[in-house]
């Protein structure tokens, strides 16, 4: 029986000549220059487009709708529609894209975060900015969440180590 090697990076079968010729050529230094300058001209390209929509509603106030739909929708575009024929370079492509969408979210309106984290909240009597109640509030649920980790562990029959 002359059964043919299975390739499982490709997922078909070869033959010894084939199998020689799968290795890939070692990436040259002009291809991976090109490479990533295509990677940051598509982060810049989706940056500055989504710095553009942040400021289209800062120019006209009533646009805050157009604002929040173009943004839900590229958004949207790039978690539920799965690319055909993904490949590692297509996937990067898309992680850029998200990230720059993010990032310019935040850079668009880092005044109003600005504005909302120095917001003064009353506890007890005292007036703090919100940016230190949120960050002891978040850090008190962390650390009662590892204490109720800690024992759940140690209350199963078997001696565990909990930090495990």
């Amino acid at each position: 029986m002359n059964q043919q090697p299975f390739d499982y990076l490709r997922n078909n079968y070869t033959t010894p000549a084939t199998a020689q010729q799968s290795e890939p050529a070692p990436e040259s230094e002009k291809t991976r220059l090109a490479r990533n300058l295509k990677n940051w001209s598509i982060y810049l390209a989706c940056f500055s487009g989504g710095m553009v929509l942040a400021f289209i509603p800062r120019l006209f106030p009533d646009f805050w709708i157009f604002y929040y739909i173009s943004k839900l929708s590229i958004v949207g575009y790039l978690i539920a529609v799965k690319p055909g024929n993904a490949t590692e370079d297509t996937l990067s492509l898309r992680r850029l894209a998200g990230l720059a969408v993010i990032v310019s979210i935040l850079a668009g309106h880092w005044d109003g975060m600005q504005l909302l984290a120095l917001k003064p909240v009353e506890v007890n009597n005292s007036v703090h900015p919100l940016w230190i109640v949120a960050t002891t509030s978040t850090l008190v649920v962390v650390l009662l969440l590892f204490i109720l980790i800690v024992l759940w562990r140690m209350a199963d029959d078997k001696p565990q180590n909990p930090f495990r």
